[in-house]
């Protein structure tokens, strides 16, 4: 209805709501109906998309092996799941709680080491972003009596490293990266052919990265683009 643009997925500044989310986001909705999923625009300043969503936010929590927000984990979900780079799984036991400390000053002390950081670099930069919401996705401005310091910054990525000073920021800058646009039109690939993202070769990568560049980031032309690809309108057969 608005052009279906990608940019949005990570740079929109509304939701869709009932009168029970709403209480969530701190916001009302037109029609206050519990049943009802309403368009309703968000605070300013405190919302980019779907990674600021509630409801992921809170999906990233249940997953987690904390009983808080996790900022490992969510700069991991990004890392994985918004820019389709994978990082090796390595076996380590939930970091405790630091009472009178932020969790961001906590992580910060405990995986300063280069050892630590050849990953966790990664990861904690991301997570630090969202660190206005907490372990369901509500929004705060303070943690452990102390404004929330919610820069970061992304490495690994094409064009360098790029700086953010919160959420929104963060937000921008991923729409912007090529390593989430061609995330993003493989995953579109794999859900539409029903292949294995494994299966995404150079040349299928270039062919669904062509679609969606020929779209200008319509994600509808790009849908109507990929169906009408062989890949998806013809299956070999066994021999």
């Amino acid at each position: 209805k608005e052009g279906a643009n990608f940019s949005k997925l990570y740079t929109a500044d509304w939701s869709m709501v009932n009168s029970t989310l709403a209480k969530v986001y701190r916001v009302t909705t037109p029609s206050n109906s519990s049943s009802a999923f309403e368009k309703v625009m968000m605070p300013a300043g405190q919302r980019a998309g779907l990674i600021t969503q509630a409801g992921r936010l809170a999906y990233i929590a249940k997953t987690s092996l904390v009983d808080r927000e996790d900022v490992i984990r969510r700069g991991l979900y990004i890392r994985e799941r918004v820019l389709c780079q994978n990082l090796p799984p390595v076996d380590v036991p939930p970091i405790p709680h630091a009472k009178g400390v932020t969790t961001r000053e906590h992580l910060e002390m405990i995986t300063g080491s280069a050892l630590c950081q050849a990953c966790h670099s990664r990861m904690n930069p991301l997570g630090f972003a969202l660190q206005n919401y907490d372990a369901i996705g509500a929004w705060r401005d303070t943690e452990a009596g102390r404004p929330v310091d919610a820069s970061g910054y992304i490495n690994g990525v094409e064009g360098g490293d790029r700086k953010f000073a919160n959420a929104v920021e963060m937000g921008r800058v991923l729409s912007d990266l090529p390593e989430t646009q061609q995330c993003f039109a493989g995953q579109l690939w794999t859900y539409a052919s029903g292949q294995n993202h494994t299966d995404l070769d150079e040349c299928r990568t270039r062919q669904v990265m062509g679609a969606f560049k020929n779209a200008k980031g319509n994600i509808l032309d790009t849908v109507a683009a990929i169906v009408a690809a062989d890949d998806f309108l013809v299956r070999a057969t066994a021999k």
